[in-house]
């Protein structure tokens, strides 16, 4: 427990420091973006090209440190440990790009004057409107592009830049009538929303019209509001927070900051904000010109079900980052998405509509880099403020999101319109969810939910009892989570195995001879998606590795190899996919799990904190079974106190493992591993033919990555010998080799031998102070090593470490020298 709070304490620690760090980043930006505005506006000065470059990798660092704050949320935690490294690498970017941003040679340069007329009498802010521009003049000077197709949100500033065709005179009414058509067809195309529109057109040239930035938005409100001049300082901090409302749509803030001219009562300014926050822009100028044409693009759908996935994504709060395959999920559960003959077929209807909602502009389409790169959507902020007014009249839903509820809502809010109106009826309710309710103790009797068939979310961390024979009437059930409830909640094995149309189904269970009832009704076929957990809950939560598989198994704290007090060994799913196995002190290796023999299409494993294990596999000759773990992609291992070895075997074993051991697995990875000297024996590597990643971080007493061969190999090895003598080992798919925190690692390969791998792409080397030799095999041209093919970057920490490296050839650093970059952080 110590250990634990003294992790939580430095991780709050750690990001606070990079909150502060982000803060001067931040600062730094508004003051670049401000200089930049008054350079551009008042001259022929130009923005450099590495000051463009600075900008973008601000927006990229703020959005990782906005992924990981989110993560943070939602307890999407990686261990601790993990975590806080994540933390210290994002640190050392945001004060990089802090030094960067002092541009000792200036932020811009003297732009050659060109003749022709001024584009426009007005001004116009922002550098996403001035890089549009330059994209459509480029495109107009070109005779070969005969249609730009412009598309955005309602609002974004479309209509705009087609009067800028007006503005230069651009007169067609002398060219050939292909000309006239395609012009014709670009003025069409600028009064719609949507790509697709812009695709079926045939447009050569797709441009999107995006929003502005804060500081842009914020020039353009001050331009609108007063005409340069200045707001009280009272009302300033008001009126930054009235202009976010506006969520960078240059039509929203023009129209706003237009019936906020003159206006200095401090009272007025608040009031506005005020009915900004509360969703309640449906009146006035807002109401008649920003969402009549938001609204277009929704009306435009054409398709009611479409519709109502798009009205769904309002429930969520302000600035959410959705994840598409959750939101899918709660299409399909809801009756959003028509019953289709399986779940992917229903997931693929699903990843239609966001495709068409994110075409159309309704939804934006972003990464979520944390903890791992995964795809989401996004609601732009006005845009939900006009499907907010939408759902008030009809189909009605009351969304409290992001308003900090702590009670139910008052009884006047529930009207009997509301959708769904099931909390005097729960005869009618389909779907339940309890997700995150920390105060929830009890649940009635379920058995009146003879109509829940879709859904039920038990994720309810103090729920101390679940009533008997909760489960065993809710036959039509299709998802069901019973998932870190108390040790008191007991999960009922043969119940859950009862409901035959489960497709996913989420449970933990504290028994042994229930969790093995319930893996036992998986023989005969169950729930094509399932998490099953065995064991206590503990501060780490369930892993964000298994968020890419259906079928997945967690064990914590429990016993695997042995029995406890008459009840059977823990029997694993024959068709799992995903194993994490945390602190189950009784097992050496996998090979003392008897069940795992049959898991034949596992996929990944992770072993965590686990101190009886010594080894991964273990192959003996007087064994009578053995694991090859032929179909494992991915094996992780970290914080083992007493591993020595990755495969452990005898002489009958000693120059080869068995065959087809780990001949699928993409990637090792090992953190935190104090005991282990030697990664991979020399006659593993032959199964190893599909590795694509080796990742090695923290491990004290590491030695060598690919070992010695022992006496028993040397034969092998000579069959591996080139004139010279050299041992080649291949690994013809390896694309990363990390090897960080190894202040004992002496070598990667031994003596003189080498690596061929033509896929490498990435070396990342940091603090290995005594490995001397990097023993990549350089293709020779013409007698003269050069680099692998395949190679982008090194990345290499101390400089000194890598100034004081041997070569086997005297050309091989000025060959890879090209490719290195001396950083700390990865």
């Amino acid at each position: 427990m110590g250990e634990q709070l003294s992790y939580c304490n430095s991780l709050d620690q750690k990001m606070q420091k990079l909150k502060r760090k982000l803060k001067d980043l931040s600062s730094r930006e508004a003051d670049v973006n401000k200089e930049l505005e008054y350079a551009e506006s008042i001259s022929l000065k130009k923005r450099r090209q590495q000051v463009e470059n600075w900008l973008k990798n601000v927006e990229r660092i703020k959005s990782q440190v906005q992924s990981m704050e989110q993560a943070l949320g939602e307890r999407r935690l990686l261990g601790r440990v993990q975590l806080g490294k994540r933390v210290e690498e994002l640190t050392g970017e945001v004060t990089q790009l802090v030094d960067q941003g002092n541009f000792p040679v200036g932020l811009t340069f003297e732009a050659h004057e060109t003749k022709g007329d001024a584009l426009l009498t007005t001004k116009l802010v922002g550098q996403t409107f001035q890089t549009n521009m330059d994209k459509i003049w480029t495109c107009l000077m070109q005779d070969e592009v005969l249609i730009i197709g412009l598309y955005g949100m309602g609002g974004v500033g479309k209509t705009t830049l087609n009067d800028i065709a007006k503005l230069v005179h651009l007169d067609l009414s002398n060219v050939d009538d292909e000309k006239k058509r395609a012009a014709k067809l670009a003025q069409a195309l600028m009064r719609r929303q949507a790509i697709y529109v812009c695709r079926r057109m045939g447009c050569q040239v797709k441009i999107k019209v995006k929003p502005l930035s804060k500081e842009e938005a914020w020039c353009l409100f001050l331009e609108k509001v007063g005409h340069g001049i200045a707001l009280p300082p009272e009302v300033k901090d008001i009126a930054r927070s009235v202009t976010k409302e506006c969520a960078g749509l240059p039509l929203a803030i023009t129209v706003l900051a237009g019936s906020m001219r003159g206006v200095d009562d401090i009272c007025e300014w608040r009031n506005a904000l005020e009915i900004l926050k509360a969703s309640n822009v449906g009146q006035d100028d807002m109401e008649n010109e920003v969402f009549q044409v938001l609204r277009f693009s929704y009306w435009s759908l054409n398709d009611s079900k479409v519709q109502q996935c798009f009205l769904y994504c309002s429930l969520y709060p302000e600035d959410y980052k959705i994840r598409r395959e959750e939101l899918i999920e709660r299409f399909i559960d809801e009756g959003l998405i028509d019953r289709m003959k399986s779940r992917q077929a229903e997931f693929d209807r699903g990843h239609t509509i966001l495709n068409k909602l994110e075409n159309s502009c309704l939804l934006e389409g972003i990464i979520d880099y944390f903890p791992h790169e995964k795809k989401c959507v996004k609601m732009h902020d006005l845009v939900r403020d006009m499907a907010l007014q939408i759902v008030i009249v009809s189909p009605r839903f009351m969304v409290e999101a992001g308003v900090g509820l702590k009670d139910i809502p008052d009884e006047e809010k529930w009207t009997e319109d509301l959708e769904k109106d099931s909390l005097s009826n729960l005869e009618n309710l389909t779907s339940l969810l309890l997700r995150e309710c920390d105060k929830i103790e009890h649940v009635p009797s379920l058995a009146k939910l003879t109509t829940l068939r879709s859904y039920l979310d038990l994720y309810a961390p103090n729920l101390k009892r679940l009533p008997v024979g909760t489960f065993a009437k809710l036959s039509r059930l299709q998802y069901l989570v019973v998932y870190r409830s108390s040790e008191t909640s007991i999960v009922n094995g043969e119940e859950v195995a009862s409901l035959k149309k489960l497709e996913t189904f989420s449970g933990q269970f504290y028994e042994v001879h229930n969790f093995n009832a319930y893996v036992k009704s998986l023989q005969v076929g169950g729930p094509s998606n399932y998490l099953l957990q065995m064991g206590l809950d503990d501060p780490d939560l369930t892993p964000v590795e298994s968020d890419t598989f259906d079928k997945r198994v967690i064990l914590k704290r429990s016993y695997l190899s042995t029995s406890r007090g008459g009840e059977d060994p823990l029997l694993l799913p024959e068709d799992i996919e995903f194993l994490y196995i945390q602190e189950c002190n009784d097992v050496r290796s996998l090979c003392g799990i008897p069940s795992l023999k049959n898991a034949t299409n596992l996929k990944a494993c992770v072993i965590k904190k686990c101190n009886g294990v010594e080894h991964v596999l273990s192959y003996y000759s007087s064994s009578s079974s053995i694991l090859p773990l032929q179909s494992l992609e991915s094996l992780r291992l970290a914080f083992l106190q007493n591993l020595s070895d990755l495969i452990r075997c005898d002489t009958a074993f000693s120059r080869s493992p068995p065959s087809g051991t780990l001949a699928c697995l993409k990637e090792i990875r090992i953190y935190n591993c104090p005991n282990i000297k030697k990664l991979l024996m020399p006659g593993l590597l032959t199964c190893l033919q599909n590795l694509e990643e080796i990742h090695v971080e923290d491990c004290r007493q590491m030695v060598e990555i690919v070992a010695a061969a022992s006496g028993e190999d040397e034969d092998e090895v000579e069959k591996n010998k080139e004139g010279l003598g050299t041992i080649m080992f291949t690994l013809p798919k390896l694309r990363c080799l990390q090897l960080w925190d190894l202040p004992q690692l002496k070598s990667i390969c031994p003596g003189n031998a080498v690596l061929v791998c033509d896929s490498l792409q990435d070396i990342i080397v940091r603090y290995c102070r005594k490995l001397k030799r990097i023993p990549l095999s350089l293709p020779l041209v013409d007698g003269q090593p050069s680099p692998p093919p395949s190679l982008q970057i090194i990345k290499a920490f101390p400089n000194q470490w890598w100034e004081s490296l041997e070569w086997d050839h005297p050309n091989a650093k000025n060959v890879l020298q090209p490719f290195c970059h001396f950083t700390r952080y990865v």
